[in-house]
């Protein structure tokens, strides 16, 4: 009897996998190439130090410009410094400066979002007002004066980016919480006397989120690429620090004799960006209610 049991248990538990991956290849293929994409880079910008060889700030001079080779996978810039392994390190600060970012934009927003769209009324007025102003400009240029002003470095120019980048969070979540303060279950709330601050937790935020997944897949790539523009000019991450936008810039002065230092550093803020964009279109496809992805 007991023995019976056990196989019928191992049986359901070996269908429960099936059914699982079955369900997770059903997924759009946009979103399993983009986190596939995004698995690789990730896993190697935590494994650079094990992946690479070569110290990414150490400075060979007689082995400067070297093309691609088994010593140097991606070649050598004008310094001698290995740029297989700057690419790598670059990785881990990109993928973990634009994560910060986001976190503080979405946060920022979500809250602006929220307070706007639920209160209303002259909060509303003020609140959109500042977004329209900084709607105004392309959110690159406030940020390089704020970067002018207070000077270039990674903190200032995370700090700029993030002080004009929540505005479309904020917008986007304001114009879903007026949608959700008509529901039904939210008037039901209101006229139990529920507070607004049980309201806002326990009914709109959670309605919230859903649509916020793919506008944050597609922000981390935006924030990645400004971060990488900034430091591109001068004015965000600076040297010896590995970066991509750093390395673009420092490269393109030898793109006739060394095109690779521009290649490497362009591919992977290429493929990064792709991937999460892919994933943020999988997400809005399994979201979007008139979409012909059904969820099974």
């Amino acid at each position: 009897m007991n023995g019976h049991n056990l196989t019928s248990s191992s049986k359901a538990v070996e269908r429960h996998r099936v059914v699982s991956l079955l369900t997770l290849l059903d997924l759009p293929y946009s979103i399993l190439a983009g986190v596939v994409l995004l698995t690789i880079i990730t896993v190697s910008a935590l494994g650079a130090p094990w992946i690479a060889h070569h110290n990414p700030t150490e400075q060979h001079p007689q082995e400067r410009l070297q093309p691609p080779s088994g010593a140097h996978w991606f070649g050598t810039d004008r310094f001698g410094r290995d740029t297989f392994s700057r690419i790598l390190y670059g990785a881990r600060i990109s993928l973990a400066i634009g994560s910060l970012g986001l976190v503080l934009v979405v946060s920022i927003g979500l809250a602006v979002g929220l307070l706007a769209g639920y209160a209303g009324s002259w909060v509303d007025a003020v609140a959109m007002r500042l977004v329209d102003a900084l709607f105004a400009f392309p959110a690159v240029v406030p940020a390089l004066v704020i970067v002018g002003l207070f000077g270039p470095g990674l903190i200032n120019a995370l700090l700029a980016l993030v002080s004009v980048w929540w505005v479309s969070i904020a917008r986007v979540v304001r114009g879903i919480v007026l949608q959700i303060k008509q529901e039904p279950y939210v008037e039901a709330a209101q006229a139990l006397g529920a507070s607004p601050l049980r309201i806002v937790w326990r009914h709109i935020l959670p309605g919230v989120l859903g649509p916020m997944l793919p506008l944050a897949s597609f922000e981390l790539g935006n924030l990645i690429l400004s971060i990488s523009s900034l430091s591109f000019l001068g004015l965000g991450i600076q040297p010896p620090s590995p970066e991509w936008g750093a390395m673009l810039a420092d490269g393109r002065s030898h793109f006739a004799e060394a095109p690779y230092l521009v290649v490497f550093p362009g591919l992977m803020l290429f493929l990064t960006i792709l991937a999460l964009n892919l994933i943020g279109e999988g997400l809005r496809d399994i979201l979007d209610p008139t979409s012909t992805y059904i969820v099974k």
